[in-house]
């Protein structure tokens, strides 16, 4: 099976710890489909660079280094970028590797029937400052 024209964005900002799983988990999709998996590094401080580049022969990555705008802007980044280059499909993960990369799969196949799919995490793993910036701990800051 090939998709035509499949883009994954891929924000990155100081994810040296979890950017390698990612990559493997994501090499399969990549080789599989013919995509694009489109790396771009906000401007890390840590080895995220330096372990993307040592994964490049896995599939087809394009690591783009730009300076750090922080995630909001990288994510529209990554969607200029695809447009741009005249991607019809753009699947957008984050580099914290929480999803599940069989969840490719699920969306991939709706394709068809939506014009935009957005997912949502149910739990997180995130540590509690970063709770605090996200809308399930506000939700519950709502109800308190």
């Amino acid at each position: 099976m090939t998709l035509n024209n499949l883009v994954i964005v891929v924000p990155c900002y100081n994810e040296q710890d979890n950017i390698e799983q990612l990559i493997h988990d994501y090499t399969d999709i990549v080789n599989k489909t013919g995509a694009l998996l489109l790396l771009i590094d906000d401007g890390s401080k840590d080895g995220t660079v330096k372990k993307i580049e040592s994964l490049k022969h896995l599939c087809n990555i394009e690591l783009v280094k730009k300076n750090n705008s922080g995630h909001g802007a990288t994510i529209r980044f990554g969607y200029d970028y695809a447009i741009k280059h005249g991607y019809e499909y753009i699947f957008q993960i984050d580099s914290d590797n929480q999803i599940d990369s069989n969840i490719f799969w699920q969306l991939y196949d709706k394709r068809l029937n939506y014009d935009f799919i957005l997912g949502r995490r149910v739990t997180r793993e995130d540590g509690f400052f970063r709770l605090l910036t996200t809308s399930s701990f506000i939700n519950f800051l709502d109800v308190c």
